[in-house]
């Protein structure tokens, strides 16, 4: 499971932001906690992007406390304080919810673990 500290907003709200922390790559897919002030210091501002009240976001955006961009697809907040998006792009901000992406790589950590070493063959000539 991958964990991301860092601000996140709405492109349409990019001068509210708000810590948290995203997880995701487990079997509980991609959930953001927001971490907010108490009330009532926050409430006017929290009203203006997140609610209590189901909400979806076509995008929200992230900034990592390691610089890394992150990009959350299709989401809805399940509580005030909580997010859940149905994709996660991690190295830039995409301007759209079905952004053109040129390349993408893909990591398959411990492979070798549930597939047998013998099934797995380079292919030199993609070069």
């Amino acid at each position: 499971m991958e964990s991301v500290d860092g601000f996140w907003w709405e492109p349409k709200h990019p001068e509210t932001r708000w810590p948290g922390t995203l997880n995701f790559g487990g079997p509980e897919g991609a959930n953001l906690k927001l971490f907010l002030e108490p009330e009532p210091l926050s409430a006017g501002l929290l009203r203006k992007v997140f609610s209590s009240e189901i909400r979806d976001y076509d995008l929200l955006l992230g900034d990592s406390t390691s610089g890394e961009k992150v990009t959350l697809l299709k989401a809805f907040n399940r509580s005030t304080d909580n997010v859940f998006a149905n994709a996660v792009i991690v190295g830039f901000h995409a301007d759209r919810a079905d952004p053109l992406i040129s390349t993408a790589a893909v990591v398959f950590r411990h492979l070798d673990e549930w597939w047998d070493r013998a099934a797995i063959s380079p292919d030199v000539s993609l070069g």
